[in-house]
């Protein structure tokens, strides 16, 4: 961060400790409450604060990354799991349902007529009790 002022260094740092709300990481960082708002937008155009705001996030996004196989490998041990609760393990299926677009919201027309296939929650329902079942069994 060189070449930047400390109040600017400050402001850097109070930023994602507000939300990322630039008119309270302005106050927490020492300007006026009254100019807070005009500061934190000149502050964001600043080229040398958008760099290092840049370059923090993509540090924490290089820590934070995760690959749809570790989460899918994750899920599956809770929802087959022997130490999960049934909460827990109704909570993992559903989510794997959803990746792999198991459920729907559909209806099927023939003949004129409107038939309805299971609503999502029937399915939903029905997926994940025949899997507990399984599980259990």
């Amino acid at each position: 961060m060189n070449e930047l002022r400390a109040r600017q260094k400050a402001f850097i740092e109070a930023l994602p400790a507000n939300q990322w709300n630039g008119t309270r990481a302005a106050v927490a960082a020492g300007y006026s409450p009254k100019s807070a708002a005009v500061m934190a937008h000149r502050l964001l155009r600043n080229p040398k604060i958008a760099a290092e705001l840049d370059k923090r996030t993509a540090q924490v996004a290089e820590k934070a990354d995760v690959e749809v196989g570790e989460i899918i490998v994750a899920l599956r041990t809770i929802a087959f799991g022997a130490r999960a609760t049934n909460a827990d393990r109704l909570r993992a299926l559903d989510l794997l349902g959803r990746y792999k677009a198991m459920f729907s919201d559909r209806h099927v027309i023939e003949n004129g007529e409107r038939q309805r296939e299971l609503d999502e929650a029937e399915r939903r329902e029905a997926v994940i009790l025949a899997k507990l079942r399984l599980h259990t069994a």
